[in-house]
C-alpha cells in the first residue's frame, strides 16, 4: 500500500472510532433504558414504579427516538391511575398520596404521550415547548 493510501485507511478509522463514541452513550443508554423499562413493566404492562421514574424513562426514550419500545397506552393508564380525582393531583402510585412533584412529571409525562388537552412538554428541558422556544430561540 503506498503511503498516501494509507493515510487514507488512517482517516477512514478516525471516522469510525468517532462514530462508534458518538454512538455508544447512545446504545449503552439504549439497552438500559430497556431493560428498564422492561423490568418495571411499561412493555409488559406490570407497572411497578413511581409516575416521576416513568418520565424519566419516557423522556430519555424520546430523545433517542426509542419511545416505541414501551406500551403507550399502559403507561398512560398508570399515570392516570394515580390521580386524585376528587381532589385533584398525581401521586408517586395508585392511592397514595398526591404532591406537587409527582403531578408536575405525571402532567409532563402525560404530555409526552400526547394526552389530549395537555400542553406539549420538551422531553430535555421539562418545560413547555412555548417556554423552551421562547426563552433558548427567541421564537
Amino acid at each position: 500500500m503506498a503511503d498516501s493510501d494509507a493515510r487514507l485507511e488512517e482517516s477512514h478509522m478516525l471516522v469510525k472510532f468517532s462514530v462508534v463514541w458518538v454512538l455508544l452513550p447512545s446504545l449503552v443508554l439504549s439497552s438500559m433504558l430497556i431493560r428498564t423499562a422492561l423490568g418495571g413493566g411499561f412493555v409488559k404492562g406490570k407497572l411497578n414504579l413511581e409516575v416521576c421514574y416513568s418520565w424519566w424513562v419516557l423522556s430519555s426514550l424520546i430523545i433517542i427516538d426509542r419511545v416505541h419500545w414501551i406500551d403507550k397506552d399502559k403507561l398512560t393508564k398508570f399515570i392516570l391511575n394515580c390521580q386524585d380525582r376528587e381532589n385533584g393531583g398525581i401521586s408517586d402510585r395508585p392511592d397514595d398520596a398526591v404532591d406537587v412533584f409527582h403531578t408536575y412529571f405525571g402532567v409532563a409525562g402525560l404530555s409526552l404521550l400526547e394526552y389530549p388537552e395537555v400542553k406539549p412538554i420538551d422531553p430535555a428541558y421539562a418545560l413547555p415547548v412555548d417556554v423552551v422556544n421562547r426563552i433558548f430561540f427567541g421564537k
